[in-house]
């Protein structure tokens, strides 16, 4: 990521914010860890469309009942430059973050 990078998050998520700086954005993440008990976190596709790059991760949350994890989809669309992630928002719903991606299931 670029020091200047700037982090959305999809409005659903609660308490969702924008992040600006590696320093803040990383933070954030290491907040995600405590707040939602990850347990697993695996890459999936990586779509290159324009001048955006529209990634998917699995995430695997501990249950609120501190049960068996929760398995989760995000995508993220990202803006890059020179090699260094400058921009990229979280998206809930796969189709929503296709579409701003010029892209259809």
């Amino acid at each position: 990521m670029a020091e200047d990078v700037t982090y959305e998050e999809d409005p659903v998520w609660p308490d969702a914010g924008t992040f600006h700086g590696l320093d803040a954005v990383v933070r954030r993440f290491a907040e995600y860890v405590d707040l939602v008990h990850i347990e697993d976190v695996e890459p999936g596709k990586v779509i290159e469309a324009g001048d955006l790059v529209l990634a998917e991760i699995r995430i695997a949350m501990l249950g609120a009942d501190a049960g068996e994890g929760v398995e989760f989809l995000w995508t993220y669309t990202l803006q890059v430059e020179n090699g260094r992630i400058v921009h990229f928002r979280a998206w809930y719903d796969r189709k929503q973050a296709l579409e701003a991606a010029g892209l259809r299931e």
